[in-house]
Order: structure tokens, then C-alpha cells, then sequence
């Protein structure tokens, strides 16, 4: 179906919202990318169809995304969706690197040692510029089905 094309779904990580304050987030974050039609999907899913197909893009692109402070994990509308299921959904989170060797301290490596726990999206500006040593600072976009590791190691 042409319609669903567009379309992402989404569930809500956390407490459960009302439909209200779920419209009402989701049209200031992303209202200025177009306009959309959200349906919710059982308490927790609701997927969003947009007019366009950039839109879509632009919203599964950026993030994280959150509602009422909770994190909204995301994908493209899929026949294979599930609201009972996490597999597919994703969403960008920001992740520090504690006590990194300064051996490592490079966007490389970095970037090899964040794509442990997802695919890497930015490295924070401090981190880039050696701003700060406390930890580097890494978005990756994590596939939100898999468990979440406490740490990985890294040689030395």
C-alpha cells in the first residue's frame, strides 16, 4: 500500500502517555519536517503517515526522539511490525566511553569500538576536539530488540 510507504511506527519506551500529549510532542518536534496523520496502535504503538517520503526519513534519521520523557523507539511501517515485539525499532542514544586510552582517542577508533553496541551516527564536538578526557561522547543508533550491554572492553 502507497500510503504505508511513508509510514513509521513507533512504541513508546517507558510509562504510558495519553493520546493527547502524544499528538500534541510529535507535532512540535516533528511538524516543521511535514504534516502527518497518527493513529495510535494498542498503548504504547502508534505509527505516523506523512505526505512524504523524505519526511519519514528526516524523523528515522534524526533523534532521539521523546515523549513525555520517555524514548521512542522507531522504523519504517513494515508488514512484519509487531506492537508486541521490539525487533526493528531503533533509536539514536547518546553513549559515553569511560577511561578511553588515549591510543584510541581518534574518530576511527571511536567510531570501531561505539559500532559494538550500535551503528555510530556522530561523535560529540568536545570529544572530537579533545575538549574533554573524562569520556568520549558517541550517538549510535541501536537496534532497540537486542539487550544492552553494560561495556565493552577495549585492548590496553
Amino acid at each position: 500500500m502507497a500510503l504505508l510507504e511513508r509510514a513509521v511506527v513507533g512504541k513508546i519506551l517507558g510509562r504510558r502517555v495519553s493520546f493527547f500529549l502524544l499528538k500534541a510532542e510529535i507535532q512540535r518536534q516533528w511538524g516543521r519536517f511535514d504534516e502527518f496523520q497518527l493513529t495510535t496502535m494498542g498503548f504504547d504503538c502508534f505509527i505516523c503517515i506523512f505526505s512524504y517520503v523524505e519526511a519519514r526519513d528526516e524523523v528515522l534519521c534524526g533523534g532521539p526522539w521523546f515523549i513525555g520523557g520517555n524514548l521512542i523507539g522507531l522504523d519504517r511501517w513494515s508488514p512484519d511490525f509487531s506492537p508486541t515485539s521490539m525487533e526493528g525499532l531503533s533509536s539514536p542514544v547518546w553513549i559515553h566511553l569511560p577511561n578511553l586510552p588515549l591510543l584510541y582517542w581518534d574518530d576511527d577508533n571511536i567510531s570501531r569500538i561505539a559500532s559494538r553496541i550500535g551503528t555510530p551516527l556522530w561523535i560529540d564536538a568536545q570529544t572530537g576536539n579533545w575538549g574533554r578526557r573524562e569520556y568520549a561522547r558517541v550517538c549510535v543508533r541501536m537496534n532497540l530488540a537486542n539487550k544492552l550491554q553494560a561495556g565493552v572492553w577495549v585492548n590496553g
